[in-house]
């Protein structure tokens, strides 16, 4: 799922970002919300159980993860680092589990990202 371009919020960069490995999967990429509508896409998510990817606006990402139910919440920033462009925030559960666990791992694949902390 990627950040649709609006009016408001006209970049591409979310959609350009996840189509690569959509193509390698043979998937589209699911665009159907754009920033702004953090809530139908997190309800979105919610409804269906498969693994999802979301490429979205950095600055709401925060607002998007908080309103997951997790049960380490308090280790969610309260904002995403405007200096990172290697980061991946995970929510994981299991199938029969009502609440995710937040974790952010580095992809550390640019030069320096491996002694910038997470």
């Amino acid at each position: 799922m990627a950040t649709r371009p609006s009016q408001e919020a006209k970049s591409r960069r979310e959609y350009d970002t996840a189509e690569p490995l959509a193509r390698r999967l043979d998937i589209d990429v699911d665009d159907d919300h754009e920033h702004g509508h953090e809530h139908r896409l997190r309800d979105s998510i919610l409804a269906d159980p498969r693994p999802t990817l979301v490429v979205w606006h950095h600055g709401t990402m925060a607002h998007l993860v908080r309103g997951f139910p997790i049960r380490n919440a308090g280790d969610v920033p309260h904002a995403w680092p405007d200096d990172r462009f290697d980061l991946i925030w995970i929510l994981a559960r299991e199938a029969d589990d009502e609440e995710y666990e937040f974790s952010s791992a580095a992809q550390s694949l640019l030069d320096g990202d491996a002694e910038a902390g997470a």
